[in-house]
């Protein structure tokens, strides 16, 4: 069942995969990657597709995907409009920092993340920041301060970023205006 988390306040959807079909979390993990630098400088791997789910034979997977993309949809957005997947890819981190530079999908509505192959101690989950003003996103750029013991305050309202810890089978799904990244150890 699809949980809405509110950050910032702004609706963040996670749902767990409880019925993962390895065989095609194989096929995702070992399709054709090349290095990508991105926009930061610590490259990783990404998909030669920019349609893995069109392009791979991963109905299982694409079917939870847009059963959870459908709820979110109708949840937050409030429409049963039939929404259309416009890219899909995949990135991973061998040996090397998992960074993705803060970004935002101006060109879509709704954004996911869907780990194929993560651990809590091991991936860096998804980190998403909290718009404060124009053109500002984190604490440090707010043009004031209310009051002085901001941790007393913290809250779901009043946090300046959150992370989601990546798992293997979790979906993430936000506005794609939501500016995220991530930032973690190296690993594979």
């Amino acid at each position: 069942m699809l949980d809405i988390k509110e950050l910032f306040p702004v609706p963040v959807g996670i749902v767990e995969n409880e019925n993962i079909d390895q065989s095609e979390h194989k096929l995702l993990l070992d399709t054709g990657y090349r290095t990508v630098t991105g926009n930061g400088t610590t490259p990783f791997l990404g998909t030669t597709s920019q349609h893995i789910l069109n392009k791979l034979d991963i109905p299982n997977t694409r079917e939870f995907i847009e059963t959870a993309l459908k709820e979110y949809a109708i949840r937050t957005l409030c429409t049963e409009e039939p929404l259309r997947i416009t890219n899909s890819w995949c990135i991973k981190y061998q040996n090397t920092p998992q960074i993705l530079a803060e970004h935002r999908h101006p060109n879509s509505i709704i954004s996911d993340a869907y780990y194929v192959s993560a651990s809590l101690d091991q991936s860096a989950g998804l980190t998403f920041f909290k718009q404060i003003g124009y053109n500002c996103h984190t604490g440090a750029e707010m043009p004031f301060i209310m009051w002085n013991q901001m941790d007393k305050y913290q809250n779901n309202y009043t946090y300046t970023w959150q992370m989601i810890p990546a798992t293997t089978g979790r979906l993430v799904l936000f506005p794609s205006w939501m500016l995220h990244g991530i930032n973690g150890p190296a690993s594979n």
